[in-house]
């Protein structure tokens, strides 16, 4: 309980700023299963601290707040005069692919080969800039749906990608879209009035030409992104190297999901994006999206 309440408080002081004493601690050593601690502060704060990874880190979270509430991990070590050591670890940026087309669930080299060239190249972006920023890319395969309340749970970090098929209309895109809290309007830095991202959406899904939509979050944190697997796969350029296309198709979209909201000359937001080449972001793109990751983590 002391160590959940160490973890708690130090969450508390660089997370939001906060310096207070707990009023309780509660864990369930009765229950193996549950491996979160509760520590209740004054003001109806309630932090989660999830031993679950111990001994390797532990993990802290604000509970029963808003959506969007940072999710920190700690390293941990004794001291020789026995104080408790605490390390920050680095801030998860989650790319979320979830497959409902299924078009990678059988497809395990190709989806392999994917989804571990994208991670790469999201940490390659500017990799001292993330050291520094205390942030790293993880990429994360779902097959199957979340649920109403994982959809509301995404965090300011997380770029939630569906994976569609040509069953999907732009009815499911729309769905999926207020499902996950897309707000009516939204201000694109660089641009002079807000504009409606279902229009934006409907538009896009409906355009033959179009491999995906990616739905920037403008001045708040919501933001999703669709790919047309059935259009990636069939292009018979995309089809010489399916894991390179599906590359740059995506990496574009979470150009767009980072509040770049226009197409560049260039690099990955030229338009169409090049499918059978590698290709980085240019140097005023990464800009873009270096200062949205920034604004994100910021965010309070």
């Amino acid at each position: 309980m002391l160590f959940s309440n160490v973890i708690a408080r130090r969450y508390l002081a660089t997370e939001m700023n906060q310096r207070l004493k707990p009023d309780s601690v509660r864990c369930r050593p009765d229950r193996p299963d549950n491996n979160v601690c509760e520590v209740k502060f004054p003001g109806d704060i309630t932090m989660g601290v999830s031993l679950i990874k111990v001994p390797g880190y532990v993990i802290a979270r604000q509970m029963y707040a808003r959506a969007g509430a940072r999710r920190r991990g700690f390293d941990y070590a004794c001291t020789p005069d026995g104080n408790l050591k605490l390390v920050n670890r680095p801030d998860i940026v989650r790319i979320v692919l979830i497959d409902l087309a299924g078009y990678f669930k059988n497809n395990g080299a190709l989806r392999g080969e994917f989804t571990s060239r994208l991670e790469r190249k999201a940490n390659n972006l500017e990799p001292a800039w993330l050291k520094q920023q205390l942030l790293r890319f993880s990429l994360e395969y779902r097959a199957s749906e979340p649920t109403a309340e994982e959809k509301e749970g995404f965090s300011k970090l997380d770029f939630p990608i569906y994976l569609l098929g040509r069953q999907h209309g732009y009815d499911s895109v729309r769905e999926l879209m207020e499902q996950h809290n897309i707000p009516r309007t939204i201000k694109c830095i660089g641009v002079d009035k807000p504009v409606d991202p279902y229009r934006l959406a409907e538009k896009c899904w409906k355009g033959d030409a179009e491999r995906g939509c990616g739905i920037p979050s403008g001045e708040g944190f919501r933001k999703v992104g669709f790919i047309k697997t059935h259009t990636v796969s069939s292009d018979p350029i995309g089809r010489r190297d399916l894991a390179q296309a599906f590359l740059n198709v995506t990496a574009h979209e979470i150009g767009h999901m980072s509040n770049i909201c226009f197409h560049d000359r260039e690099g990955l937001m030229k338009y169409p994006v090049p499918l059978n080449m590698e290709i980085d972001f240019s140097l005023g793109d990464r800009g873009f999206i270096l200062a949205s990751l920034t604004r994100l983590k910021n965010m309070r």
